[in-house]
């Protein structure tokens, strides 16, 4: 994680701030298209990973990922909050339906006026996971913190799919 990656307190005050009044300003435009009461969701920066957002159906609420929305502010304010406050919104209006559908789809366009994506190209270096090398017969394969901290621990050994042979940490 770079110090680039690294966020103050006083900076996700800040970013939760700007999400709090950017869903007002997005409750009230659902309200007045969809002429029905929007409650506005509770917003949390404990996103994780790669994930730029998620919406909790059954909480209302969305959770974004604090460092890229610190590195994305413009792009987390015109269309990340937008796109899982439509899930929230699609869920209300019609219960469990797929999550980027013609209801999702049409939320987006018709109630915000943005263009649905799907997926963001953010930067996602400073949130990815460090990965060791493990070694089998058919070469090095990458393992993640945890799956490397199980193996070190000895609660777990793990077995390559293609030659079967047990993982090492040391070329075989």
């Amino acid at each position: 994680m770079t110090t680039s990656a690294i966020i103050t307190d006083f900076q996700k005050t800040a970013l939760l701030a700007a999400a709090q009044l950017k869903l007002a300003d997005l409750t009230a435009m659902a309200t007045n298209k969809l002429l029905i009461q929007i409650q506005t969701p509770d917003v949390l920066l404990t996103q994780r990973g790669r994930i730029a957002g998620s919406a909790v159906l059954q909480k209302n609420t969305i959770k974004l990922n604090p460092i890229l929305f610190q590195q994305n502010y413009d792009a987390f304010i015109n269309d990340v909050i937008a796109h899982e406050f439509s899930h929230l919104l699609v869920f209300r209006q019609f219960g469990r339906v797929r999550p980027h559908g013609r209801e999702w789809k049409a939320m987006m366009q018709d109630v915000f006026g943005i263009n649905a994506q799907i997926r963001h190209t953010f930067d996602v270096s400073d949130v990815t996971q460090k990965h060791f090398d493990y070694y089998c017969g058919c070469g090095p394969v990458k393992l993640s913190l945890i799956r490397h901290r199980r193996v070190v621990s000895g609660k777990q050994r793990y077995i390559c799919r293609k030659c079967h042979v047990e993982l090492h940490a040391h070329p075989v």
